[in-house]
């Protein structure tokens, strides 16, 4: 995941002692598979905090500081090392490393998690770790664990941020926001995602659209839906309650040309919904989307 820059601090207290208002970390163990490693890491991981505007190092003289856990794995889901070894069968070593960063979750927070600490990941810059890559690495994750912390105290531009990373876990968590607390401001955000490879973000950023979405928003639902007619369902739905010529253009012609009854009942029934909702805007331009162009190929 590329870094993402923060625009913002936390704006909550998470922990006191920090003249900036930065909260205190307190760095409680790293894990890699060598000694050498774990230096290297552990160094990393305290120049991040010292150049983070969210969290500073802490220890003694910060009774409250966050307890952070860092290691390094060759397992994408956060495995943690074991010592010794290398890490891989006959001491092959592994195709790519991820950093690890464990922070406990402020007492002010603790009500929106249901667990007492949070986990970031990145990728490091190859199988044998640099200095400067463990340092970019150990500032991407407490950037992320920084707007999960901010996601939870109601930061919509941490939203805005998460929508548009890299890892989809990230954007199904921002969307899952976006869906309990809708604002049209994320709507372009949001509408990005319906052109994401993991098809759960798409889901997800389709149902989230029907909250947040207009017609301007419908092109990108158009293109989705006729390059995965799998997706004409929820497509369908979304279309629906967008509205607009790209939307009423698009369902008009699915609804007279589904192979499949039952997908074209939704379509004749996504397309009156529309044509109620939009109005006089079904006469306007279209936004980017070749009716006649996506029509011939709708369904073939």
């Amino acid at each position: 995941m590329r870094r993402l820059a923060m625009a913002m601090g936390l704006a909550l207290c998470l922990a006191c002692g920090v003249e900036s208002g930065r909260a205190a970390v307190a760095i409680d163990r790293v894990t890699a598979t060598s000694p050498e490693l774990e230096a290297m890491l552990t160094t990393a991981v305290g120049e991040a905090l010292a150049d983070s505007p969210d969290f500073a190092v802490g220890g003694g003289r910060f009774a409250g500081a966050l307890r952070l856990v860092g290691w390094v794995s060759a397992s994408d889901q956060g495995g943690r090392p074991s010592r010794p070894g290398a890490g891989g069968a006959g001491g092959a070593r592994p195709a790519a490393l991820f950093l690890y960063l464990e922070l406990e979750v402020p007492a002010a927070l603790r009500r929106h998690f249901d667990v007492p600490a949070i986990t970031a990941r990145a990728q490091l810059d190859g199988p044998v770790p640099s200095q400067a890559g463990l340092l970019a690495a150990a500032t991407t994750a407490l950037g992320v664990l920084a707007l999960r912390f901010a996601l939870a105290g109601g930061d919509a531009q941490a939203a805005m941020l998460l929508l548009r990373a890299d890892d989809p876990e990230l954007v199904l968590l921002a969307l899952e926001w976006t869906r309990d607390h809708p604002s049209p401001l994320l709507a372009d955000a949001v509408a990005e995602q319906v052109g994401n490879a993991d098809l759960q973000v798409v889901r997800l950023a389709l149902e989230v659209l029907t909250q947040v979405g207009d017609g301007r928003h419908a092109s990108a639902v158009v293109r989705r839906v006729e390059r995965w007619p799998a997706l004409a369902r929820e497509g369908y739905t979304t279309l629906a309650v967008l509205g607009g010529p790209d939307a009423v253009g698009f369902l008009r012609f699915a609804a007279s040309n589904e192979d499949d009854l039952e997908l074209q009942r939704e379509a004749e029934r996504a397309l009156s919904a529309a044509l109620v909702g939009t109005g006089e805007r079904v006469a306007s331009r279209p936004h980017g989307v070749d009716l006649p162009r996506v029509a011939r190929g709708h369904r073939q």
